[in-house]
């Protein structure tokens, strides 16, 4: 009731729109559907209606230009460095293959790793690109140091690396950093507690001082490795990032981290730069990791990208893989 007054709701379609308010939207093909809502509203003996008519269309289907429910099938990926896959699970328990970044090595292993499209990725006329993604970073129970991944988008080879996040030799370059801070802290006179903070840092042709970054979540090392989503959406023609994260794997309503007036094409290519906006459109896109001393391994199990701004979110739209055929800009290489 709202004061007082005592609102009940009719659907005419509820497996369309049921009266809670969820929506069940017509599959691929299929026509619109009308609903009509009506809302009585009773106060002692007076009472009225209110009718609300709405349409709810099909179930829209984007292409993809990349599309990894897992990695059980890695043909179209470059390897460099300390980089692989690892049999896992995801957060339902079922058995999937990931990518995988290493930071447990010894004081003389190597450093630094990436995978990466083979082949380029054209993105919208404006620089326009929607991706999404989930991550896991199992560690041991007592480590301090920092560690994680960058999500790449650069022009440069598909056999890049770095072996710090500070590293200018890749550019241009979109970097979206996922950082892993393990610390330790007080446990209110119960001894040391070991905890691991996330954070998202946004930066440019690998000017990692020059950063925006965001705080995300705090957790105990003892914990299980929460399973984590990522969206990350930008809009050419409004010059807008957006960067959610969540637990759950629902798309939040509202960005971890924005930032507006941002045009990318000014913003990538340097004074001196023979670069113009279309130069920028075809990227090698993927992550590069293995850079910690932690002993934590980052696992990506699975990735998701198109060309426009279009939030990827699968509980509105339905999404077919054309990575082979359409949004490539060169030509397969195998």
């Amino acid at each position: 009731s709202v004061g007082g007054c005592e609102i009940t709701w009719q659907s005419s379609n509820p497996e369309v729109i049921a009266t809670d308010g969820q929506v069940t939207r017509p599959a691929k093909g299929q026509e619109s559907v009308q609903v009509i809502l009506t809302a009585t509203l009773k106060y002692w003996d007076v009472s009225d209606t209110k009718s609300f008519e709405y349409t709810v269309t099909p179930v829209e289907e984007f292409p993809l230009a990349i599309k990894y429910a897992d990695f059980s099938k890695t043909s179209l990926l470059q390897f460099n460095g300390v980089s692989g896959t690892v049999e896992t699970k995801d957060s339902t328990e079922k058995d999937i293959k990931a990518l995988q970044f290493n930071n447990d090595r010894g004081p003389d292993d190597a450093i630094g790793g990436s995978v990466f499209t083979k082949n380029k990725i054209l993105l919208g006329d404006d620089l326009s690109f929607s991706a999404a993604f989930s991550y896991r970073n199992p560690h041991p129970d007592f480590t301090i140091g920092k560690s994680g991944f960058v999500f790449t988008l650069q022009t440069l080879s598909n056999e890049a690396y770095v072996k710090k996040l500070d590293d200018k030799s890749i550019k241009p370059s979109m970097n979206i950093a996922f950082i892993t801070d393990y610390r330790q802290g007080s446990s209110g006179g119960q001894g040391t507690s070991y905890l691991y903070d996330e954070s998202v840092a946004v930066y440019y042709n690998g000017d990692y001082e020059d950063r925006t970054a965001r705080y995300l979540i705090t957790r105990e090392t003892n914990d299980s490795p929460s399973y984590n989503y990522v969206w990350i959406e930008y809009d050419g023609t409004a010059k807008k990032l957006e960067v959610r994260f969540s637990n759950d794997g629902l798309r939040p309503a509202n960005s971890n981290l924005k930032i507006e007036d941002l045009d990318l094409a000014q913003t990538l290519i340097g004074p001196g730069d023979d670069l113009s906006i279309d130069d920028l459109r075809e990227v090698y896109v993927g992550f590069m990791g293995s850079m910690g001393s932690t002993k934590d391994k980052s696992e990506i199990q699975s990735w998701y990208l198109k060309n426009d701004s279009v939030p990827i979110d699968f509980a509105a739209y339905n999404f077919m893989d054309v990575s082979n055929i359409v949004l490539s800009a060169d030509p397969s290489v195998g």
